[in-house]
């Protein structure tokens, strides 16, 4: 490398702070060296004599691959200097070279603050030596307006490659500040770049939280009531919770002007984030008496928000000591082997009279009584008390047959006053359970149509064929069903409910395959799950359809007056499903500027709107849309059934749509004819009349006494 500075060094140890020892280095290293730390290299001869001669305590010195040009390993150079002071290279290789390039300007600063208290810095990253590299390290000062430096506890970053964006958010300023800010890049040499410097004001926060406006009360009693409202911001509705709530209660109205001498409700709730339902237990309230609530938010720079929405309420009179009385009547009927009925006359409020809040069942194997009442877990049941003097009844289940039981009640009011408790009912559940199957079904029947099959039969009854039962079981298979393949067979969904037995029955099954053999069986099974024997086996198949609607030969224009000049009606009269019979499942409706065959039906243009079918023989139209006036259109429709199955294609009649003149009540003036540029206005016979093959629909032509019209004509 040419034009080197040397450094020529006198006996003993020379110290340069911030030199770098070197000789020519590899390429790679090089490469490497250059940009990183400012190496500068020098011929050399590729002697040896500093690895021959000299022995660098670090074993720094090296040679490159082609073992021609030595070089000094950076990673392993502590800067001892050894090789300068205690070795003479005889090609004069080793040399000292200084950092003397400091970091280039920063470009590119702003700063501003967007939120109360932070201050945000954005520049572009610079370099070691001017822009290339990367620097050591950013010092950054903050002064007040006083140039007095402030202190804070953020740490600039480590500064990144050249040219991209460094972003700074500096928090926890004070509010309102102007600071001036100043910032310089250093690099390991401490060589430092340009101050960049910028003034700025730090937000302050003077926006309050959000008055409170769906504060509500609830749960009111005679000495306390509860607050409810959705939660606030600490700015508005938005910046995180408020930092605390002033509650007011009083028995006067609450008012801005009246709120400082009205003392504070005391109170230590922590506000929660905006749009949550906060809660507030209100105590120590007087009886019968009406009171005022209102509520502010305050943020962390205290600023407080307007009065709530002020609301109110009047606690209960004195507490409701009154229980319900003792039910006296209760009784058991409808006894079965795991289930009975308990029935009372419902209580009262207070004592006989009003509505109870809540009963509360006990039932159990041994006697009940206030003694061992709270040892015996409660009958699970959410019965609402009906109005005192009305008959209630529940269902006591989930009981062992043939086992006595013992029951009793009381009743609660709102106020959690319970009852004394009731007489005491007891009963003996019933044995012997219900073991008779419904009888086998014998009947079963499976006809088959184009898309379903039919399924009916005689119900049997819950015992062999009397009664009810309580449901089916219908399976289909592709073949015999047997008791032994019976859970293999697919069960069929939703079923009928059972009739009373000798009912005639059905069911359809639908989704099949053309083809297929399907085969059926059904079971009838009791409230206790005993399931018939297999009913007898039936099979169907589907009946292929392959008759088409019939023709339509009548296809027609609708002419006469037009609704618009983009629109045709047509109309036909309706095929069938199958021929004649029934209704067919679509159509299909086509147009083109030329009479339509089978031969151009794929290219004519689609109507996208058909109409859906109508019975066999209804007179079926359709109003053809988006179609140019002046031009004419033929017409043709196909039918199709629900498989696909299609007629011939129908006639093909024609229409155009143009202007027409009332000629039977034309007063024969030239109005008409003066206005028409295309010569389609023609003179009748004391009338005039449009020519509808000349005529083009261009709208120019008027009358006098509004006697040209829009109309379809046949073709």
């Amino acid at each position: 490398m040419k034009n080197k500075s040397r450094l020529l060094l006198g006996i003993g140890l020379f110290i340069l702070t911030g030199v770098i020892i070197s000789c020519t280095d590899s390429l790679d290293k090089t490469i490497s060296y250059v940009e990183s730390v400012r190496v500068e290299y020098s011929d050399c001869s590729g002697c040896q004599e500093c690895m021959l001669d000299f022995s660098c305590p670090e074993n720094a010195i090296m040679f490159d691959s082609t073992r021609t040009k030595a070089f000094i390993d950076a990673d392993k150079c502590v800067q001892c200097m050894e090789c300068i002071n205690l070795f003479n290279c005889p090609d004069d290789a080793f040399t000292l070279v200084q950092d003397i390039i400091p970091p280039a300007a920063l470009n590119g600063l702003n700063v501003y603050s967007d939120n109360p208290g932070d201050l945000t810095i954005k520049f572009q990253s610079t370099g070691d030596d001017d822009t290339l590299g990367n620097a050591y390290q950013y010092e950054l000062q903050l002064l007040d307006e006083n140039d007095e430096e402030m202190v804070t506890d953020f740490e600039p970053t480590i500064p990144i490659n050249p040219g991209f964006e460094e972003y700074w958010i500096i928090s926890d300023l004070e509010e309102d500040a102007l600071i001036t800010v100043n910032i310089r890049a250093y690099d390991e040499m401490n060589n430092a770049s340009p101050v960049a410097s910028a003034v700025v004001t730090i937000m302050g926060n003077h926006h309050p939280p959000a008055a409170i406006n769906t504060l509500s009360i609830s749960n009111v009693s005679s000495n306390s009531f509860q607050l409810n409202w959705f939660a606030v911001g600490n700015n508005g509705l938005s910046g995180g919770p408020a930092e605390y709530y002033i509650v007011k209660v009083h028995t006067d109205s609450i008012t801005e002007e009246n709120w400082n001498d009205i003392a504070d409700y005391e109170q230590d709730m922590i506000p929660a984030n905006p749009f949550t339902i906060e809660n507030l237990q209100i105590e120590g309230l007087e009886i019968s008496t009406e009171y005022f609530a209102a509520i502010k938010a305050v943020d962390d720079s205290s600023n407080i928000a307007p009065i709530s929405v002020v609301v109110s309420a009047t606690t209960l009179g004195a507490p409701d000591l009154t229980a319900p009385a003792a039910i006296t009547d209760l009784s058991v009927d409808t006894i079965d082997m795991n289930s009975f009925v308990l029935n009372w006359t419902a209580v009262g409020d207070d004592s006989l009279e009003g509505t109870a809040s809540s009963y509360i069942v006990k039932v159990n194997t041994e006697i009940i009584d206030e003694n061992n009442w709270n040892d015996i877990p409660d009958f699970l049941q959410n019965l609402t008390p009906q109005p005192a003097g009305s008959e209630e009844s529940l269902l006591i289940t989930d009981l062992d047959p043939l086992t006595e039981y013992y029951a009793a009640v009381k009743a609660l009011d709102e106020m959690n006053n319970i009852a004394d408790i009731s007489n005491l009912a007891n009963a003996t559940t019933s044995s012997l359970p219900d073991s008779t199957p419904p009888a086998a079904i014998t009947d079963l029947t499976a006809i088959g149509s184009e898309t379903e099959i039919e399924l009916s039969w005689t119900s049997p009854g819950d015992d062999g064929n009397i009664g009810t039962a309580a449901g089916y079981e219908i399976r289909i298979a592709l073949y015999e069903i047997t008791e032994i393949n019976w859970e293999e067979a697919e069960l069929l969904p939703g079923p009928p409910w059972p009739l009373i037995a000798g009912s005639l029955q059905d069911y359809t099954v639908d989704e099949l395959e053309l083809g297929n053999v399907y085969y059926f069986a059904i079971k009838a099974f009791d409230e206790n799950n005993n399931y018939a024997d297999i009913s007898n086996v039936t099979n169907s198949q589907l009946i292929e359809d392959i008759i088409p609607p019939s023709d339509i030969t009548n296809l027609s224009v609708l002419v006469g007056y037009a609704s618009n000049l983009t629109t045709i009606r047509i109309n036909w009269t309706a095929p069938g499903d199958n021929g004649d019979i029934g209704i067919c499942d679509h159509y299909e409706i086509r147009y083109l500027t030329q009479p339509i065959g089978e031969d151009n039906w794929a290219t004519a243009t689609l109507f996208n709107d058909p109409p859906a079918p109508l019975a066999a023989g209804a007179n079926q139209f359709c109003n053809v849309t988006g179609l140019n006036s002046a031009t004419i259109y033929y017409f043709a429709v196909k039918a199709f059934d629900e498989v696909g199955n299609v007629n011939n294609i129908s006639n093909s009649p024609g229409g155009k749509i143009v202007f027409q003149i009332n000629t039977g009540a034309c007063h024969n003036c030239a109005n008409c004819i003066n206005d028409c540029d295309q010569n389609a206005i023609h003179q009748g016979a004391g009338y005039k009349y449009i020519d509808p093959d000349e005529c083009t629909a261009c709208g120019d032509c008027t009358c006098p006494w509004n006697l040209i019209y829009q109309a379809v004509v046949a073709y």
